[in-house]
């Protein structure tokens, strides 16, 4: 009888474009001929408010049982007043001001949802089935309070997907998830060294996630040239200022360059002269985009992996990306992938670099190309993983 293995995860459904939701799902599939797997999520796809917006219940999708549960506390004013509380005490930490309780964060992470009863006793009911648990990403409530309320993690793994963000300094993380041990699975270095910083811990294993061939070949920039990002378009991830940047650097030059966003939109519509919002695309329309630019940037400054950023440098791409931003400064560095800025000058800079020196072709073969097939391969993750969960 194959093992059995859970994924809890907030969300999963094809309409979400978030980081740890698609390594949730692609470590499912990757797990599916070496387990029975079951991701266990919630009935919304809005990171919003968390409504209940999918149907509960199980389906079975692509191999993969999917289990989806009502979310019974979302995402309210109480807790956006509870965040900027929050934000105004690790602000004031320099000056030694009272911290919260244990009792105020563990209800600042029930109201930030999507906090699901149902979920947490199903887990708990059927916890004796599993040969393996893991839980992914340590932000959100069916984590936190899912592990929280086992007596016994020996078989459960998290991973953290953890970035230097402010929320990240709560002490409670720490508190909670020392008692997975070495069992926690790291997407890159630079990850895992965050975790040495803000959590004093560094166990565990560097892992990754797949990163999947691009089904176009790598091919020479189109013209007129074009920069290209895509994601959750929102001021949190640097959008705004990538939309402002960019735009002052077309007024300043002159410069006939387009910026391309394509994602879901989460601020105002950023569409103006020389600056287009396409929308979600397609994995092929994407890719085509992706293939097609003279460049690809990153503004986010809280990342623990990047996709997009590693499917760009594997079609040769130049990338820029932030120099806040520890894991994707590692990423373009290693793969000697493009540039990193840490001002206006810079990204200025780099913008009339790579428009000045866009690459007359590109290949599948190059430094960049290579970096993302050698670490992130599918076959080279699903090895990794069989071998840490002892599936193989």
């Amino acid at each position: 009888m194959k093992n059995s293995v859970a994924i809890v995860v907030q969300r999963c459904h094809s309409d979400v474009v978030g980081g740890s939701e698609a390594l949730a799902w692609s470590y499912a599939r990757l797990l599916a001929p070496l387990a029975s797997v079951e991701v266990l999520t919630t009935s919304t796809s809005d990171a919003v408010t968390w409504e209940n917006n999918l149907p509960p219940g199980t389906a079975v999708e692509h191999g993969v049982t999917v289990k989806r549960y009502p979310v019974t506390v979302g995402r309210t004013g109480y807790w956006h007043d509870m965040h900027r509380q929050l934000m105004s005490i690790l602000e004031r930490r320099a000056a030694k001001r009272q911290e919260w309780t244990i009792g105020h964060q563990h209800e600042f992470v029930r109201h930030q949802g999507p906090h699901s009863e149902p979920l947490l006793a199903d887990l708990a009911k059927n916890w004796d089935r599993f040969h393996r648990v893991l839980f992914i990403t340590y932000l959100y409530s069916p984590t936190f309070f899912g592990s929280l309320q086992q007596p016994d993690l020996s078989k459960a793994w998290l991973v953290p997907t953890l970035h230097d963000e402010p929320v990240a300094q709560l002490p409670v993380w720490p508190a909670a998830y020392q008692r997975f041990e070495s069992r926690l699975i790291w997407l890159t270095d630079a990850e895992q060294a965050a975790g040495r910083r803000l959590w004093k811990s560094a166990a565990g294993h560097v892992v990754g996630m797949p990163v999947e061939k691009a089904r176009v070949p790598a091919r020479a920039p189109e013209q007129p040239p074009y920069f290209f990002y895509c994601g959750r378009i929102d001021e949190h991830k640097g959008c705004k200022r990538l939309v402002d940047w960019f735009d002052a650097y077309r007024r300043r030059h002159g410069s006939q360059a387009e910026l391309r966003l394509a994602g879901t939109l989460a601020m105002a519509d950023p569409s103006g002269p020389g600056i287009r919002f396409l929308g979600r695309l397609t994995t092929e329309e994407l890719q085509q985009q992706l293939a097609g630019a003279t460049g690809f940037i990153l503004p986010s400054r809280w990342e623990s992996f990047s996709i997009a950023l590693l499917e760009a440098m594997s079609l040769s791409v130049p990338c820029l990306v932030d120099g806040a931003c520890e894991v994707t400064v590692d990423h373009v560095t290693q793969g000697s992938a493009g540039f990193v800025y840490r001002s206006q000058q810079q990204f200025d800079e780099a913008l009339t670099t790579v428009l000045q020196s866009p690459l007359s072709s590109r290949s599948d073969n190059s430094q960049a190309a290579q970096y993302v097939a050698r670490r992130y391969a599918p076959n080279v993750i699903s090895d990794r993983l069989a071998t840490i969960l002892k599936l193989a």
